[in-house]
């Protein structure tokens, strides 16, 4: 039993080509994008590829759920959440800008700080976790219609051609060592979105051949 605001998503192979190959467009055609004008449009427009978003996580390789602007327990909303129902496994997504300055600021001479944008993401997710496990066992079965879930948290802010080695490294120290509860929140830029997504189809071509 899904909460009402979920819209289930058949897997659809050629459109979701169709729709990752306009993803491919729309990040050779700025180098910059925002998430107001830019990202939340395009997501809210190709359905089949947000489902498969979730595929950067463990555990959630058949989405079969979307919500976007989902209530969490009406304290906050996430852009989107991504559901496999029969295994009751969710993930809480996050989009942030993805500019120069979306993951690190310049302060000084010393190394790049995280920045504002991406703290202020990242401290959503941890309130997202907060209010779902202070919710009743009664709350969760009306809600997910299940007394138990394993959900998780993603990030997408930023681009790779902003970044350096060393840079990365550090956002994948803190996903990796940062432990919330038990669980990750994890972090991707939207190149690496879309990498996935073309190593998935892929995938998918070799198989059917």
């Amino acid at each position: 039993m899904m909460p009402k605001s979920f819209e289930k998503i058949n897997f659809n192979f050629d459109k979701l080509k169709n729709e990752v190959r306009d993803l491919e467009k729309l990040l050779k055609s700025k180098s910059e994008l925002k998430e107001r004008r830019d990202i939340l449009p395009f997501f809210n427009e190709n359905k089949i590829l947000s489902s498969q978003i979730a595929n950067f996580l463990p555990y959630l390789d058949s989405p079969d759920s979307i919500a976007f602007e989902y209530d969490i327990f009406g304290d906050f909303v996430c852009d989107l959440a991504i559901a496999n129902s029969s295994e009751n496994v969710y993930c809480f997504l996050e989009f942030e800008d993805a500019t120069r300055h979306s993951l690190f600021k310049k302060e000084g001479k010393y190394q790049p700080a995280f920045s504002s944008r991406f703290e202020q993401g990242y401290s959503q997710i941890l309130d997202w976790f907060n209010k779902i496990e202070k919710q009743s066992l009664h709350e969760k079965q009306n809600r997910f219609g299940s007394i138990t879930i394993n959900y998780h948290g993603l990030l997408v802010i930023g681009r790779d051609k902003f970044l350096n080695q060393k840079l990365s490294n550090r956002i994948k120290w803190r996903e990796k060592n940062v432990i919330i509860n038990n669980k990750n929140v994890y972090i991707s830029t939207f190149d690496n979105i879309l990498k996935l997504l073309q190593t998935k189809i892929k995938i998918i071509e070799a198989y059917r051949r």
